[in-house]
């Protein structure tokens, strides 16, 4: 016979009711019902409403009542209530087998209640209420769904937390709600009840990748790269490769003159690219793309932590304590088969497994820093809250006669250059000047970029910062991840 183990404040079966039809069925809670216990039926035996008999087994009630049920009880013998409305309505709950197959989160509560059935443990009532109405038809395969996710938990009870009860209020971390992204649907599925294990659950056959929204794939690329400012080579490499890029440019031909030329009409190929760097926020946001998208170790690194982000929410929702947070992907199949891997850190198997299925770009563009007024030359700026736009304005303001109001509609990069070209064509005693200050310059990024590199998890958003740049665009990037 069927049974359910445990029936703490259900929804009570009304039998009496003619709501109750043929072929509707109640289960028996054990109590109330002595002429049941002395037929040798247990508590959650299933009793089906049939068509009335001549014969009963057992009648009980008085004939003079206003109502009366047939049911037939698990071994087909024929039960004869007659009695009011409220007849027995304590001794029965409802239940219901569902129409076709458990959805997703109704086979969540079917194996939390299955699991905690076989540890001896209680299930809160709202997820035992939707499990009973597909216990008897997949009571065995949820116990052997359950028996195999007990070889993989130290957990005695496990809670199902979709429907938010078990989790509690669910806030979103700092970067989530900087960026505006507002979906607070927890990571977590099912946990253990002291919520050191954490599983995001998912059913064989359902989709492997799901792309996040905008704002959302922002946030997440965003927590990647404060979790990659931790790796110390990746911080130095990466600023490393910002200064040498910077050397470079700096000696380059001026945007004024490429300027002039291309009014002029000419379309020579260096033309033709500063148009185009032009459009996409200058040189310095072509440095930091072309190093993220395009540096082989770099991207691989970046894969990694926008897969791990993706799987746990760690900052999403604020850290990786909280409970909407998930440390487990689990997978089942309606077969019994399942699948539980931990997502702890970027070096677990699966995490590397994903990382390598996901090639994701970030683009960036001015307006991290921001345009500062032409009297903050005269400012004594503090170097840790230093952009590199205030170091070059800083040390080109000391060249008397050489700054004016137009350097301020260029960028940094693009200010040194239309300074050596404009030191080129003063003269000698102007050109040693700027010289000195292009120097300058120089190893002043030298040493804040030193410092940004070993700033751990604020590097990244501090490198943004210096460089006055945000994030534009992002694609490929996952907003779930799933066995």
């Amino acid at each position: 016979m069927k049974r359910f183990k445990s029936f703490a404040n259900l929804a009570e079966a009304t039998i009496m009711k003619p709501d109750y039809v043929i072929g509707a069925k109640v289960v028996w809670k054990g109590e109330g019902f002595a002429e049941l216990t002395q037929m040798g039926y247990k508590k959650g035996d299933v009793f089906e409403v049939t068509g009335s008999s001549s014969k009963p087994d057992l009648v009980v009630g008085k004939d003079s009542a206003t109502h009366e049920k047939f049911l037939k009880a698990p071994d087909g013998k024929i039960l004869h209530l007659k009695g009011g409305i409220g007849y027995k309505s304590s001794s029965f709950i409802q239940h219901k087998e569902g129409g076709g197959m458990p959805s997703g989160a109704e086979w969540e509560d079917l194996i939390v209640f299955a699991y905690n059935n076989l540890n001896n443990q209680k299930t809160d009532p709202a997820t035992e209420e939707v499990a009973m109405k597909y216990w008897t038809g997949y009571q065995t395969q949820a116990e052997q769904i359950a028996k195999n996710f007990g070889k993989g938990l130290s957990a005695a009870a496990l809670v199902q937390t979709g429907r938010g009860g078990a989790i509690g209020s669910v806030s979103l971390g700092p970067i989530w709600s900087k960026q505006g992204a507002r979906d607070k649907t927890p990571k977590t599925d099912i946990a253990s009840s002291d919520f050191k294990e954490k599983i995001s659950l998912k059913k064989a056959g359902g989709s492997q990748l799901a792309s996040a929204k905008k704002k959302e794939a922002i946030a997440i690329v965003e927590a990647a790269l404060t979790e990659m400012g931790n790796e110390k080579k990746f911080a130095t490499d990466l600023v490393s490769n910002m200064e040498e890029k910077m050397n470079t440019l700096i000696s380059g031909t001026t945007v004024t003159a490429l300027k002039q030329k291309a009014k002029d009409g000419e379309k020579t190929d260096e033309i033709i690219d500063f148009q185009k760097k032009d459009k996409q926020n200058k040189e310095l946001s072509d440095m930091l793309m072309q190093y993220m998208n395009q540096d082989n170790e770099a991207n691989k690194m970046f894969s990694k932590y926008v897969v791990l982000e993706a799987s746990t929410g760690n900052h999403k929702f604020g850290s990786p304590q909280s409970r909407a947070a998930a440390n487990l992907l689990g997978k089942f199949e309606i077969g019994g088969k399942v699948v539980l891997e931990p997502i702890n850190n970027i070096h677990d198997p699966i995490i590397k497994k994903y990382a390598t299925t996901v090639k994701p770009y970030v683009a960036f563009k001015s307006g991290g820093g921001g345009a500062p007024a032409y009297s903050s030359l005269r400012l004594g700026i503090k170097e840790d809250t230093q952009t590199f736009r205030d170091v070059v304005l800083e040390e080109l303001g000391a060249v008397n006669g050489l700054l004016t109001e137009d350097y301020l509609c260029e960028g940094p990069l693009d200010m040194l250059k239309k300074a050596a070209a404009a030191a080129k064509n003063i003269g000698t005693g102007l050109l040693n000047k700027v010289k000195s200050a292009i120097t300058a310059v120089l190893k002043k990024v030298k040493a804040i970029l030193s410092k940004i590199a070993a700033l751990g998890k604020k590097m990244f958003g501090s490198l943004m910062k210096f460089l006055g740049l945000q994030i534009s665009f992002t694609s490929n990037i996952p907003g779930e991840i799933s066995l």
